[in-house]
């Protein structure tokens, strides 16, 4: 099989890679979900696989949206796929008016955030530092 396109942006749960844009259409379809980003992270102890989202205005990932969010994927993208934690943020953060997937990637890794990306050119830089606190309690 040969894969074309940026590894860095392919999921591999269970040797069986996918973009990562598979899984954010499959999102997409859930209600209140606006926005979506989604790494792979090999960490120490195994591969770890994020899925942030921004939802509506008072939506919040409760149970019954985790569940319709873990079903879009299997129903729209893949059964294997299916993220390890469902994190809510506020917004996905850009930069050049794309997702930050790569910097949000490599400060999962544990790099610093000024190291992978230049803040000044991410439109929410806050929300890179929540992401880099949750990383820092989630390191293994």
């Amino acid at each position: 099989m040969t894969l074309h396109g940026r590894s860095d942006a392919t999921l591999n749960c269970t040797g069986v890679p996918m973009g990562s844009p598979d899984i954010h259409h499959a999102v997409q379809t859930v209600s209140d979900v606006t926005e979506s980003l989604v790494v792979g992270v090999e960490r120490r102890g195994g591969y770890w696989v994020p899925l942030f989202v921004s939802l509506a205005l008072g939506a919040v990932v409760d149970d019954r949206r985790q569940s319709a969010i873990v079903t879009a994927i299997g129903e729209g993208a893949s059964l294997r796929h299916p993220p390890d934690d469902i994190i809510q943020i506020d917004a996905v953060p850009k930069a050049d008016r794309q997702e930050a997937e790569i910097s949000v990637k490599r400060i999962l890794l544990g790099q610093r955030r000024a190291d992978v990306v230049d803040l000044g050119a991410v439109d929410r830089p806050e929300v890179l530092a929540e992401i880099a606190d949750l990383a820092a309690a989630r390191s293994p």
